[in-house]
């Protein structure tokens, strides 16, 4: 799947995967709020220009989404990587599921 969103990317944005855009990596299913702000923390700890938002889950309002936004983010094959990895390991530390990612082109 993340090879076809990034092809949709690469047709979009003409190929310049280079060009600043806003990114989003969207975590869920949390059930503790102690362990999504414990995620958050952790996210913010390794990079602070991410910004995250917590919310109810529209179809399980007792759980919550965190959705980690950066506004200047230049995707290249290994920070793509690192930072899918990294969004997965901290989803799972932490009680929650990932869900993916989408950029703006």
């Amino acid at each position: 799947m993340d090879r076809m969103a990034l092809a949709q990317l690469a047709k979009t944005s003409k190929g310049d995967f280079g060009k600043p855009r806003e990114m989003n990596y969207c975590l869920y299913d949390f059930t503790s709020r102690s362990a999504l702000d414990k995620a958050k923390q952790e996210i913010m700890d390794r990079d602070a220009n991410w910004d995250c938002t917590i919310q109810p889950q529209a179809d399980a309002p007792s759980r919550f989404t965190l959705t980690a936004t950066q506004s200047n983010y230049s995707i290249t094959e290994l920070n793509y990587r690192e930072d899918s990895s990294f969004f997965k390991q901290v989803a799972e530390a932490h009680g929650g599921q990932f869900d993916g990612w989408f950029a703006s082109n």
